[in-house]
């Protein structure tokens, strides 16, 4: 499945600019551990404890936000624990799905849900939106209804990032609504028309099946033992998306450890070695940006 030399390079920058965003939020939360108390004011947060790690708890507490008071003070709350609360910091993805999908309650197209859209925490705002549009739909609509879900999205003509975002994140809810039956998402994936939306579609399902592994859900498309899994699985037509995602995982159950990725990926066969090559120097890029910003805010606080 090919994509022309305008889309691959649209396409790369978009996923790289998402990766390194995950890359940088994850990183700098296990970097910084603060210990904190806090007495909340706010009348909706029902979780009286600062420093809660009940998933649930948060859950209903950005629900309740976005209900009454909108999206921009739901992030400006979120943006503010971030800073002071390690939970938060590495259950911000997540966080932000739940306050996309609130927001389809509140603006119930996706056109109008993105314009309060903001992309802070690798751009979870925008998949949780996808995720409430298609809990609206009901599951029967889903796969016949799945070309017109992005249609109001403007920028599909030049392959904007919002376009990307929807398109990207209409992966992740498929995951959602197939309970993260990756093969099942992928074929659905397989509906869309063109295959720039295909191949993005793609990435979101196994960026999705990245992000369960790391959260408060459990997938069984992934393997310590084989960390190419599901790459080495997959039909050809999903590889090259998959080993353009892969690598994050290969790093995580490696220690980080890039020799040993790199060798990994030496065995994966000629027509997915340099994709693999390509997906672990995205992630060594992303972490030397990860080490620029923390010295600049290590040199801010000095």
């Amino acid at each position: 499945m090919k994509l022309s030399k305008t889309q691959k390079v649209l396409f790369i920058s978009a996923l790289f600019l998402l990766i390194v965003s995950f890359f940088y939020y994850t990183y700098v939360a296990r970097k910084f551990v603060f210990k904190h108390s806090y007495t909340e004011g706010g009348s909706a947060f029902s979780c009286r404890r600062f420093l809660s790690e009940d998933f649930e708890c948060y859950e209903a507490y950005y629900s309740t936000l976005v209900r009454e008071r909108g999206v921009a003070d739901a992030f400006a709350d979120l943006r503010a624990r971030y800073n002071t609360n390690t939970y938060v910091k590495e259950n911000c993805h997540p966080i932000t799905h739940v306050i996309g999908r609130v927001a389809i309650e509140k603006y119930p197209t996706l056109s109008e849900a993105y314009t309060y859209g903001d992309s802070f925490c690798w751009s979870g705002y925008y998949h949780g939106a996808l995720e409430g549009i298609i809990a609206k739909m009901g599951r029967a609509e889903v796969p016949n209804q799945l070309n017109t879900i992005c249609a109001d999205i403007p920028g599909k003509e030049r392959y904007s990032f919002d376009y990307f975002n929807c398109i990207h994140g209409l992966g992740h809810g498929l995951m959602a609504y197939t309970n993260h039956e990756l093969f099942d998402a992928l074929t659905l994936c397989d509906r869309l028309e063109g295959i720039w939306e295909k191949r993005s579609c793609y990435g979101g399902v196994f960026m999705e099946n990245l992000i369960v592994d790391n959260n408060n859900h459990a997938t069984t498309y992934l393997d310590p033992k084989d960390p190419i899994y599901p790459c080495n699985a997959v039909p050809d037509t999903y590889k090259t998306d998959c080993f353009l995602m892969q690598t994050s995982y290969m790093l995580k159950v490696t220690g980080n450890d890039y020799a040993k990725v790199f060798s990994l990926c030496s065995t994966v066969g000629d027509g997915y070695r340099q994709t693999c090559y390509q997906s672990l120097g995205r992630d060594a890029s992303g972490r030397i940006q990860v080490i620029l910003k923390l010295q600049k805010h290590d040199a801010c606080l000095a």
